[in-house]
């Protein structure tokens, strides 16, 4: 009865004509299912496989051998079965699934990077967080149409909602495609004096109980498949680069060593340091941690203090006529 055999597997990947790479255990694919470079893991001892962002959705891809690479060549199951285990082949194992740690299939010389949004729990929408469409959310529909320049179908296209009681516009953390937060700013004025004379404050935006901001990238998911990321500050800065592709949001000026990892683990080959022009000491750390990527600097045209105060037309502009920078420019905010 044919058996595997790791020559088998070898020989058949390496005349496959696809483009790999592989460490000490492991064959290492963009995966066919969700096209992220360098996720799909194909062990060397046993043939089992894993992709580390479709593994646990819908599809469950991970498993045998011949599974992943049937959708990786393009043939049916059986052609592959017969070329890894030989004509006599008779499948009597159900198991096709795995229970995989990142050990088993990284090499004594890889870096694991884990990627900890994968433990977040995918959060419901609370009942009065409205689609931005819905007619309750019509303020805050005005409020991103009229007041910051944001269309209607810009605002669909990311998923964003209004909550009337808090008279706050809602912006998802998604990770591939899961809810695991939201950041909400206020549409009305946050600093007001009562008849007393008393000053009152609330913050401008929040976030839900239990956003973790620091290992969190808000529209991270449109890292996927782009050969860069734009590093923004807010919501509305990155949603103003959206023309340029690869925008995402750091939700803040300091950028986390996980948000980095992130952003490394997507696979981009280019950076574009977006963040507010005061964030100059946060550029130069930016540049040194990501001084191994082709970095440039985008920044707002003369008479905006910020990409959320351009066209997304305008901001497409700068985007291609962005600086080159590296490690060792110095970045300086001078405040008049």
């Amino acid at each position: 009865m044919g058996t595997f055999s790791q020559d088998r597997l070898k020989d058949l990947i390496e005349n496959s004509g696809l483009s790999y790479r592989q460490n000490s255990r492991s064959y290492i694919f963009t995966c066919p299912l969700c096209s992220k470079r360098d996720k799909l893991y194909l062990r060397k001892t046993d043939g089992r496989f894993v992709c580390f962002v479709c593994a646990e959705g819908e599809g469950r891809f991970r498993g045998k051998a011949e599974f992943a690479l049937a959708a990786l060549f393009g043939w049916p199951v059986g052609e592959v079965r017969r070329k890894l285990y030989g004509d006599d082949f008779e499948d009597k194992t159900v198991d096709d699934l795995l229970t995989f740690q990142l050990y088993d299939f990284y090499g004594e010389e890889d870096e694991i990077v884990e990627d900890v949004t994968s433990t977040l729990p995918t959060l419901p929408w609370p009942g009065d967080f409205y689609p931005i469409d819905d007619p309750k959310s019509a303020r805050g529909l005005k409020y991103l149409e009229q007041e910051r320049g944001v269309p209607l179908a810009l605002a669909l296209e990311y998923g964003l909602r209004y909550c009337p009681p808090q008279r706050r516009v809602i912006f998802p953390v998604e990770v591939n495609g899961r809810l695991i937060g939201w950041q909400a700013r206020s549409v009305i004025p946050t600093e007001w004096h009562d008849d007393d004379g008393i000053l009152h404050v609330v913050p401008k935006i929040l976030g839900n109980k239990g956003l973790k901001r620091e290992v969190s990238l808000m529209f991270g998911d449109r890292l996927q498949g782009s050969d860069h990321a734009v590093i923004c500050e807010g919501p509305l800065d990155g949603i103003k680069a959206h023309l340029c592709r690869g925008n995402t949001v750091t939700m803040g000026k300091a950028v986390s060593e996980a948000q980095i990892k992130a952003i490394r683990r997507s696979g981009v080959k280019k950076v574009y340091l977006a963040l507010d022009p005061d964030a100059a000491a946060e550029m130069d750390r930016l540049c040194h941690e990501l001084g191994d990527l082709e970095l440039y600097h985008l920044l707002p045209s003369r008479g905006h203090k910020d990409l959320g105060e351009m066209t997304p037309e305008a901001v497409l502009e700068q985007f291609n006529k962005a600086s080159r920078v590296d490690a060792g420019m110095l970045f300086m905010y001078l405040k008049y």
